[in-house]
């Protein structure tokens, strides 16, 4: 080519790239996925779970998987719930058939401050206990063959922003252990206990990868044809409201908790 051509052909690249009209391609989402096992054992409830997560940014989340009940009866649920910050939408397959519920995000906030449905199952969750200072640390070492610092912390304002499965009536915890990986800083494991010392609830963080490809769209659950969803806000702020009730005092009796949910009515979020 020769000299003048080629200037010129560097000078139409350069104008079409200002004018636009070679178009830069958008940069793709990336978010963190990860199995959450869980075990839960309160009173006559004894439940585990086992789910297979997304994430991406602060408000988008997907779970998929199953929770099964040995107790009080014998009961196995396949759900999937997806958050996009405005709603969150659950679908269940249950032993009766599929059912639906819906939760509107804006009002859960107004009634209940603070609270999102993506850290009950987000171990990003508890770096907040270590901004705040709340956690002593209690030594490092291994978990599955990833070093963790292990960490312990009370927890004198209730579950909060926790994993609880509020729904299922599990009691306000008292204090968390956790144990964070330094390399990304997301927890591995994490177990509840209540103001007995019981713990009832034990939590791990597995096979977790960050900087996974995602298309928004991946967090938009659309309900099965012919099933009618279930608005189940207010159920939501009742629950997560008495969850949030003030521990007594030392000598006070405590103050009652609501009762477990049934195993046929009880949801995710």
């Amino acid at each position: 080519m020769r000299p003048r051509l080629l200037l010129y052909s560097v000078g139409l690249l350069t104008a079409l790239e200002i004018a636009g009209a070679i178009p830069v391609a958008p940069e793709q989402a990336t978010g963190i996925t990860l199995r959450i096992r869980q075990q839960m054992e309160v009173g006559d409830l004894r439940a585990a779970t086992d789910y297979q997560a997304r994430f991406l940014g602060d408000r988008q989340f997907r779970v998929e998987g199953r929770m099964t009940f040995d107790s009080p009866k014998k009961q196995q649920l396949t759900l999937t719930v997806a958050g996009d910050g405005l709603a969150v939408r659950q679908v269940e397959q249950t032993p009766d058939g599929q059912r639906a519920a819906t939760v509107d995000m804006e009002r859960l906030r107004e009634k209940v401050p603070g609270y999102d449905p993506i850290l009950t199952y987000d171990p990003r969750a508890y770096r907040s206990l270590l901004a705040e200072g709340r956690a002593v640390n209690l030594g490092e070492g291994t978990l599955d063959g990833v070093a963790v610092t292990r960490y312990q912390a009370d927890l004198p304002q209730g579950r909060l922003s926790l994993p609880a499965n509020v729904p299922l009536g599990l009691p306000d915890p008292a204090k968390v252990r956790f144990w964070i990986s330094p390399a990304d800083g997301m927890a591995r494991r994490v177990e509840l206990e209540d103001r007995t010392g019981a713990t009832f609830l034990k939590v791990t963080f597995s096979d977790v990868r960050s900087g996974i490809p995602m298309d928004p769209a991946d967090f938009r659950l659309t309900f099965p044809e012919g099933v009618v969803p279930r608005d189940i806000t207010d159920m939501m702020i009742g629950l997560l409201s008495a969850s949030r009730i003030p521990p007594a005092a030392p000598g006070e009796g405590s103050k009652e908790k609501p009762a477990p949910t049934k195993p046929v009515d009880q949801v995710a979020p």
